[in-house]
């Protein structure tokens, strides 16, 4: 019998790649921050750096290594998850493009990673933009970061504290992105898993 579903919340980024996973437990439709067997809380952030620049290392190769070392970390993360959790789909936040090529390129490799994530894992991935997960968590479209923040601590209290404070907005984007996508019809029918 299964006693709970997940879903895991990316926050995709070279530098700052975000996580969160939602839970729901067998007659408990409110969803809980995911936490692993050893009483862990699923939410952090796995970090890559750029390549000194006295390397003389082209920006598309160091692209490229980070995307390999973000790899490991987040398949353990997703085999642990899918075992422990079972998580049934990935949440992201849709691709925007900055005016910054360089910054486009990065998020496309990042993106590259979640797909292939998601294909290994056999999972689908539930996209929202930036506006639509602001809207449903502050019924702002334009709220700051701030203001997801505090409306993600609001349903999550127990995130306070868990992650530095220089790199704590993208497991709170992670959450955000997988709280927002409960409402999609996607993330109805792997809650539905539960209900039966």
């Amino acid at each position: 019998m299964i006693e709970q579903v997940s879903i895991l919340g990316l926050d995709t980024g070279l530098a700052h790649f975000g996580y969160a996973a939602i839970s729901f437990r067998v007659g408990d439709p409110s969803p809980s921050l995911g936490i692993t067997p050893d009483g862990d809380p699923v939410f952090g952030v796995t970090l890559t750096d750029k390549s000194d620049k006295k390397r003389q290392v082209a920006s598309t190769d160091d692209n490229i290594r980070r995307c390999r070392e973000l790899v490991p970390p987040l398949l353990r993360l997703l085999q642990d998850s899918c075992s422990h959790l079972n998580v049934r789909a990935l949440a992201v936040e849709s691709m925007s493009y900055p005016r910054n090529s360089a910054v486009v390129a990065q998020i496309g490799l990042a993106f590259g990673v979640v797909a292939t994530l998601s294909e290994i894992f056999n999972l689908p991935i539930v996209q929202l933009s930036p506006k639509e997960i602001k809207k449903r968590l502050c019924r702002n479209g334009s709220a700051s970061k701030a203001e997801v923040e505090k409306a993600v601590v609001g349903l999550y209290p127990g995130t306070v504290g868990l992650v530095a404070p220089g790199v704590k907005e993208h497991p709170y984007d992670a959450l955000a992105v997988a709280h927002a996508s409960l409402d999609t019809d996607i993330i109805r029918m792997v809650r539905q898993i539960v209900r039966a």
